[in-house]
């Protein structure tokens, strides 16, 4: 249940940010460790892709504070989506994760139910 609230929680917050505008989610630090976490938050934003950082093993890179500042920086200077910015050279790349598809409909659910109970 902690797994579902916490990606209820950075589901609404990533819309909140993006107020319906289309793009590419990227999850890193703890919650990119999170499979379940992952595919729980790729099933609440339906509309968006999720990726997460792995390294060339695939696992997911947790610390990316230094080098999340350089895509941005490197995004800006080329004026493109960070997410499409060249990662390979930081040894890494952007893995998709897919939804729960035979969860979405409940887990809908439940997100609109608690949002009534909780008075949003």
């Amino acid at each position: 249940v902690l797994n579902l609230q916490t990606a209820i929680n950075a589901a609404a917050g990533i819309e909140l940010v993006l107020q319906g505008k289309k793009s590419p989610v990227v999850v890193s630090a703890g919650g990119a460790s999170d499979k379940l976490f992952l595919r729980l938050l790729a099933t609440l934003l339906p509309e968006q892709q999720v990726y997460v950082a792995t390294d060339n093993a695939g696992e997911a890179i947790t610390e990316t504070t230094t080098h999340g500042g350089l895509i941005l920086a490197k995004a800006n200077e080329l004026g493109i989506h960070p997410y499409k910015v060249d990662v390979k050279k930081l040894g890494y790349n952007y893995t998709l994760i897919k939804p729960l598809t035979n969860l979405v409909n409940p887990i809908i659910q439940y997100r609109s139910q608690f949002a009534k109970f909780a008075g949003n």
